[in-house]
């Protein structure tokens, strides 16, 4: 899989969303499956 920056960008924005700065299980991120959300946030 390919790394793809503006998924980077939507996974950084919806951290900084939530208020303790913890990802929730679902970070609410359209246009991107489960595995996609996955594995870049395990990358980064």
């Amino acid at each position: 899989m390919q790394r793809d920056m503006e998924l980077v960008r939507e996974i950084l924005l919806a951290l900084e969303r939530h208020p303790h700065g913890f990802a929730p299980d679902n970070l609410g991120i359209k246009d991107y499956s489960e595995e996609q959300v996955a594995y870049h946030a395990y990358v980064m």
